[in-house]
């Protein structure tokens, strides 16, 4: 029974909020699993996320949200009764209101606000790279070195980004990643990092390229997180592998670190760059990482960067053509093979029912070649938030630094993110891209791809066939 004066309060040590569009997705923090609500309970869910409120004053604001008169008091008494029945709301004697945004955000003006944009209201993943060196030199890395150890001069210490964590969980992310450049150069920083994230209820994960050894008792703590250790070996022949990552006997101490977090129970995946040099391997390499005992293996589209200032981007990258050839190889062993393949391509060429759910919010995960600005973000060394990995040491991309910012009004306001949203086929140059049935969970690919080996962020995501095809019908033309 609600006694006079009780606030309906968000059960923000249970679950976080996040929406698209009419979509509410509550994430249960010990569960770690999605529950999602739409329509005007969505939007009731939101609103109490902002702030806790009395029953009439909640009612009221949820009709100035979807229209005065609109809801019924049954059918908001009907979708409270629900949420407290999820335990996603309780009843408080005080006033709460979420520390993700700031202490003069108005609840009915920033639901109508934010109830319709194309993209989620909070990031779901965040990629953190902790610091800004590494022992190997792969030749299609995308980052720019000399700006990479720029940041590591001014990396953070372990304080400043157990408080970034903690303003990541406020805001609602789900999924914590660290990455680079080598995360486990500081292997110390890593792992409290992930055991922060961890007890507040988030899934974690860490991409390494698996030189570095790792205690007995650290790969014990990785295992206790069910930390997902996504490690870059791009071949089982030695030969390919060391070539590519510059690394002489990189291959052997990859592989007998991975044995030793595979017998400490650490799940292990492979990530690998599809390139000409070790897709020629494709299936025997999948059966031995099934005799290695690995979780999985995501074979990865390579991504342009700094390396186009001097190599031409098809002369490492597949063209279109050969890369859809890999796809309908791992297609194939999908069917077959004894671990999780997975695999980058762009929506025209996933099969039909790779996703026929209702959720326009998991569609649009699933399908979208870029996360940026709209899915996930990037945190730098220095605490700097920016779209993607691919924009980390650049000043132009900086939305500003987690130390000293909210990361919901960041999310929201800042018109970095502008290039990534775009939304309107009108703005792309490419032909292809403004004619394509997938443009709206597309988005044109890989901004920075297109930006680096294309000339432009709204110029096609040159690794489309869509996007080729159009090119050289517009070369063919003016020839």
């Amino acid at each position: 029974m609600m006694r006079v004066g009780q606030h309906v309060a968000f059960n923000y040590k249970e679950y976080t909020f996040n929406r698209f569009k009419d979509e509410a997705y509550l994430f249960h923090r010990r569960e770690r699993k999605y529950t999602v609500f739409r329509g005007l309970v969505a939007d009731l869910i939101h609103l109490i996320f902002v702030e806790s409120a009395t029953r009439d004053l909640l009612y009221n604001r949820l009709n100035a949200v979807t229209h005065p008169g609109r809801i019924s008091r049954e059918q908001f008494e009907d979708a409270l009764t629900r949420l407290a029945e999820e335990n996603i709301v309780v009843l408080e004697d005080v006033y709460r209101r979420t520390p993700a945004l700031p202490g003069d955000t108005d609840a009915v003006t920033h639901v109508r606000h934010h109830r319709d944009r194309p993209y989620f209201y909070a990031p779901l993943a965040a990629n953190l790279f902790i610091n800004g060196r590494c022992n190997q030199r792969c030749s299609f890395c995308f980052l720019d070195f000399g700006l990479m150890a720029q940041q590591e001069k001014r990396k953070l210490s372990c304080e400043e980004w157990l408080a970034i964590t903690d303003e990541l969980i406020h805001a609602g992310v789900n999924v914590i990643n660290i990455g680079g450049m080598e995360p486990f150069l500081d292997i110390e920083l890593t792992i409290s990092i992930l055991e922060k994230a961890y007890e507040n209820g988030c899934i974690v994960g860490v991409i390494t390229n698996g030189s570095i050894s790792l205690s007995s008792e650290q790969m014990e703590r990785l295992a206790a997180m069910q930390c997902y250790v996504g490690v870059s070996l791009e071949a089982h022949v030695p030969t390919v592998h060391n070539d590519l990552v510059n690394a002489r006997g990189a291959f052997q101490q990859c592989v007998a670190n991975i044995e030793k977090m595979i017998q400490h129970g650490v799940p292990v995946g492979i990530q690998t760059v599809a390139l000409r040099s070790n897709m020629a391997y494709l299936e025997q390499f999948v059966e031995w990482l099934e005799e290695l005992g690995v979780k999985s293996l995501s074979i990865q589209n390579i991504f342009a960067g700094p390396w186009c200032s001097h190599v031409r981007f098809f002369d490492l990258a597949m063209t279109p053509a050969e890369y859809r050839t890999i796809v309908e190889r791992a297609k194939l062993l999908e069917r077959t093979a004894k671990i999780r393949i997975e695999y980058e391509a762009f929506p025209h060429e996933r099969p039909n029912d790779y996703y026929t759910g209702p959720l326009q919010g998991i569609r649009f995960r699933l399908y979208s070649m870029c996360s940026a600005g709209k899915t996930a973000i990037q945190v730098s060394p220095t605490g700097d938030l920016s779209p993607c990995p691919f924009t980390v040491g650049h000043s132009e991309h900086v939305v500003g630094n987690l130390l000293a910012n909210k990361l919901l009004v960041l999310w929201h306001d800042s018109a970095a993110f502008g290039p990534f949203r775009k939304t309107r086929r009108e703005d792309y140059a490419s032909v292809a891209c403004r004619t394509c049935e997938m443009f709206d969970i597309c988005r044109g690919g890989c901004l920075i791809t297109a930006r680096w080996a294309n000339g432009g962020y709204l110029n096609g995501d040159p690794r489309c066939s869509k996007v080729w095809d159009a090119v050289e019908t517009l070369e063919a033309q003016s020839r």
